[in-house]
């Protein structure tokens, strides 16, 4: 994870020279009274009486704990920049992803679930990174040279020590264990009560329709205590943690400095330079206790982040994948392609080919496989047998990026998200100038005024700055339609795929739209799903599918001619018109 990182080997060089001066601060006393101790008078010091190599040293602890003391605050900085572009680097990752999973995939996954991956990206390096450089490594290694040294210098006094280290490690390792389980317990009870609080907040008409005011408050307070009494849990628990190793430190702290005058044969001086470089070395292990307990947390967390990057996708590319280029009105062809799914048969052995510049329709009941076709299509679902080729090319041996470029897709839900319209006909294709803009809305018979043009503001209230609101709730359902239709025009694709695209529409809309589409696949290939079947008159083919198998196939006459399923759905609906 780290290692992979660029700039990580920068980050390494300054992190070991930053600690260098900290470890050299942290025992620069100590060695100095360890190294003096024969030449070092108490009462000489006492009056300031002191040779030049003596003032020299003693200089030179000054101006190095000046700068040890100004070290931590650069390493917090260092660990700061180097976590937000680890961040940054994961949380794409995990965003980069979700594009890879199988469409399925993707729609079980609920986006709280997804929410809460991302945020633990941020939640745990936020705690992890500090932890791990900013107390562990530090104390880690301060311990190791100052065992040796004390050791060396002083005797078996270093156990304790040593021994201090080790019961903080094992205490906090515990305690962090804990520690995860009250976090997790705490957010999924926070992700399930928000979601309840988000869902009470969106009911407004349906509180004041049934007069359920009070009702809605009541609960969402009720939700509010829950979500308090975790967090209270988790603080509690902490304060509890502390307590107990705050007491192990006293007790060690006196034990060390009893230790000392009983076990230590040394100088007064040395006496007191060793208990004051061990007190100060157990009160810097609370921050040394509190890393292992984040360390562990977020290890412990990250597990889910790394078991999402690594999930196994079938859809994405093969090695080896081939560019497929951009050609204009590609051949699709379907041999004998049965897929499914849960479980459940969706497609059953389905064959058949639309020439380059032709139109094929796909008609049948709710669930029969025809949107399952279209998906197969963009590849986000892999058929269980069979093949689907483009120009004779298998989709599978393709590159992903280099296939959907070919799709222009409109569907019945114009996908529309809350900022200008400019940006939500821009998204289909991104840096188009406004002229582009506006030929590819002229096409899409979608009217914007343009600034500067007489007697413009009279033929519509569009313009390229207008707000479309959430899910393009500011604009008719008819004019949701024609974004779609021209982002579709301006991606430019040379198979266009269509999927209701006029459902829910009234009748004049939707002829006009379907009339404007007519017009595009003329020099396209298309593929067309729709329940308005006099829309196919102009089809090359129709297939009619029923529970995944194709039980009728030919244009719109033949089928006609035929009187079968094909014949009785056009006549039921004009008998429901």
């Amino acid at each position: 994870m780290l290692a992979a990182l660029d700039g990580y080997g920068v980050f390494l060089v300054k992190y070991g020279v930053l600690q260098a001066i900290r470890l050299a601060t942290s025992l620069s006393f100590l060695v100095a009274i360890y190294a003096m101790r024969s030449s070092l008078d108490i009462t000489k010091l006492h009056k300031f009486e002191l040779t030049t190599s003596q003032l020299i040293v003693f200089g030179s602890l000054g101006a190095l704990n000046v700068v040890g003391r100004l070290t931590p605050f650069a390493s917090r900085l260092l660990i700061d920049r180097f976590k937000e572009s680890l961040q940054a680097a994961q949380a794409t990752a995990a965003f980069a992803k979700l594009f890879e999973l199988p469409h399925g995939a993707v729609l079980t996954t609920p986006t709280g679930e997804f929410g809460q991956l991302i945020a633990k990206v941020f939640r745990n390096l936020d705690p992890l990174l500090p932890a791990l450089y900013g107390a562990v490594i530090p104390i880690f290694v301060e311990t190791v040279v100052a065992v040796i040294f004390v050791g060396v210098a002083y005797g078996p006094i270093t156990l304790v020590q040593l021994a201090l280290v080790v019961i903080y490690t094992l205490t906090a390792y515990r305690f962090a264990r804990a520690k995860a389980q009250r976090n997790k317990d705490m957010m999924t009870c926070m992700l399930s009560e928000w979601g309840k609080i988000m869902a009470s907040a969106g009911a407004y008409e349906r509180a004041h329709f049934f007069g359920n005011v009070g009702f809605e408050i009541s609960a969402t307070r009720g939700r509010f205590e829950t979500m308090g009494a975790k967090i209270t849990a988790v603080m509690a628990g902490e304060q509890w943690e502390g307590m107990c190793q705050t007491l192990i430190s006293l007790l060690v702290m006196a034990a060390n400095v009893v230790l000392v005058f009983l076990v230590v044969d040394a100088s007064t001086i040395e006496i007191f330079s060793l208990i004051a470089y061990l007190v100060i070395f157990t009160t810097s292990l609370d921050a040394y206790a509190l890393g292992i307990s984040n360390l562990r947390t977020a290890v412990y967390e990250y597990q889910a982040f790394d078991a999402f990057i690594h999930r196994l996708s079938d859809v994405s590319d093969v090695e080896g994948a081939v560019e497929l280029p951009l050609t204009s009105s590609p051949t699709i062809e379907f041999a004998n392609v049965s897929f499914s799914y849960g479980g459940r048969v969706i497609l059953d052995d389905v064959s058949f080919k639309v020439e380059g510049g032709q139109r094929l329709g796909l008609v049948g009941a709710s669930g029969c496989g025809k949107s399952t076709i279209m998906r197969l299509l963009l590849r986000f679902y892999r058929p269980s047998s069979g093949t689907i080729t483009i120009d004779g090319q298998n989709i599978e041996r393709l590159s992903g990026a280099s296939l959907r470029r070919l799709f222009s897709v409109v569907t019945q839900d114009s996908q529309m998200f809350n900022s200008t319209l400019r940006e939500n006909l821009a998204y289909g294709k991104t840096g188009a100038s406004d002229d582009e803009l506006l030929e590819a809305a002229k096409l899409a018979e979608l009217p914007l005024r343009v600034k500067g043009c007489v007697g413009a503001e009279r033929a519509s209230d569009l313009s390229l700055d207008k707000e479309c609101g959430e899910k393009g709730a500011k604009l008719s359902g008819g004019q949701q339609q024609r974004v779609a239709l021209a982002r579709a025009i301006l991606k430019s694709g040379t198979i266009y795929l269509l999927d209701e695209p006029t459902t829910g529409l009234d009748g004049v809309v939707a002829k006009q739209i379907q009339k404007t589409l007519d017009a595009l696949s003329e020099n396209v290939t298309t593929v067309m799903i729709t329940h308005h079947l006099d829309d196919l008159k102009h089809a090359h083919s129709i297939l009619y599918l029923d529970q995944g198998k194709v039980i009728e196939r030919g244009n719109f006459e033949s089928l006609i001619a035929a009187k079968g399923a094909f014949y009785r759905q056009v006549e039921a609906r004009k008998r429901g018109e």
